[in-house]
């Protein structure tokens, strides 16, 4: 009898143990206080203006404020705040203003809503330690400078659906190291690529159809580019000074070269042009728009007159226009 109260007793302790209710580790999340809003114009939303008398190093931006969504965060918001660390913003803002977290120097990482549509102009610009940053798949715009001198940014993903990429957008990402153009892409702006110097490996859409004037400026570890036959312009010095360039493959679809766009590319042992025929030069830049005038050329000859410092010379192919025709001359 005894034995069996003793099963018994350890049973009931078993199954009291398995009842018990451990309290959940999980913290309540905490949001920042102390940030300065104002309300929108249509009164249905807040606007972040400001940091306020927040004193948090990692921001937390709530969704609501106040019982109303908290929408947008305002043109500068953010800027020059050295002390933050780390910013996170809900999925019920639909628009950052321009200079946002520009000078954001101590930012290290984002975490932007994820039906964005734009990343506004100068936006992350100078935010130096920021290392990387997913954009989400619904951003169509980048904006002007938006991530120029943020030198710690190694790597990117650009969403499929992106549309625009503005004019230096990457200006002065030190240590960015390749980058790939997503096929809904039309243009390389100016500047975008200026100065990256660590920038190896570039993948171009295959529906791209201009390179802007200095786009890949000094990017010295760049050593092959390919020109996909989409490509109908390459801009004035757009690798200008590309030092470890060796390997150059120009599209079929390429009729302007602006002025000297490999100057400087001292390592350039090969250009490649899928169709040779047709290309002449000229020192009007006028020429090369109108395609009139200008020096019939075998522009696989013409290497050492990309890289030449005194060799000032525009190229276009002639396509429809007979301009070999006397009247033309």
């Amino acid at each position: 009898m005894k034995r069996f109260f003793i099963k018994l007793f350890c049973f009931i302790l078993i199954v009291s143990s398995a009842l018990i209710i451990v309290p959940s580790c999980d913290k309540p999340i905490k949001y920042s206080t102390g940030l300065e809003y104002t309300l929108n114009d249509t009164e249905t939303g807040y606007i972040v203006t400001s940091l306020g008398e927040c004193e948090d190093v990692d921001v937390n931006i709530p969704s609501t404020y106040n019982n109303l969504p908290v929408t947008e965060i305002s043109r500068g918001a953010f800027k020059d705040e050295m002390k933050i660390t780390s910013v996170t913003l809900p999925n019920s803002v639909t628009n950052i203003g321009a200079f946002a977290f520009i000078n954001c120097i101590n930012l290290t990482s984002i975490t932007l809503p994820n039906n964005l549509t734009e990343i506004s102009r100068y936006l992350f610009s100078g935010c130096n330690a920021l290392e990387s940053i997913s954009i989400p798949a619904t951003v169509t715009t980048i904006g002007d400078y938006a991530f120029s001198k943020c030198a710690k940014l190694t790597s990117i993903t650009l969403p499929n659906g992106l549309t625009s990429l503005g004019k230096a957008v990457f200006s002065e990402c030190e240590g960015l190291t390749e980058i790939t153009i997503p096929n809904t892409v039309k243009k390389i702006e100016n500047t975008t690529f200026y100065r990256c110097y660590a920038l190896k490996s570039v993948t171009l859409s295959n529906t791209l159809t201009s390179i802007g004037d200095t786009a890949f400026w000094q990017c010295t570890n760049l050593e092959t580019i390919t020109i996909p036959d989409s490509v109908e312009s390459i801009g004035g010095l757009a690798f200008f000074g590309c030092s470890k360039l060796n390997n150059v493959t120009i599209g079929a679809g390429v009729e302007r070269l602006m002025f000297m766009p490999f100057k400087n590319c001292n390592a350039l042992t090969t250009i490649t042009f899928v169709d040779p025929s047709n290309w002449y030069r000229t020192t009007d830049e006028k020429d090369c728009y109108s395609k009139l005038g200008g020096e019939k050329v075998n522009i696989t000859n013409e290497l050492s007159n990309f890289i030449d410092y005194n060799a000032e010379y525009y190229w276009f192919k002639s396509g429809d226009i007979n301009i070999e025709d006397p009247d033309w001359l």
